[in-house]
């Protein structure tokens, strides 16, 4: 469980890293905004996912 948890960060980080290259290389503002409503809806939804692995942690 903890090496999964460890996994999914690192996945995150590579993907943030790539989309911040991306957001450099095309038309810088359009894309900033964009990324912050993504990263908004993402922190949302990891809570979610979050609370819904301790539920299962917690029954398992």
């Amino acid at each position: 469980m903890v090496m999964n948890r460890y996994l999914v960060i690192f996945f995150v980080v590579v993907c943030l890293v790539m989309l911040l290259h991306v957001t450099d290389a095309h038309h810088h503002h359009h894309l900033k905004h964009l990324f912050l409503k993504h990263k908004v809806k993402h922190h949302l939804k990891m809570l979610l996912v979050a609370k819904h692995l301790k539920k299962i942690h917690v029954i398992g």
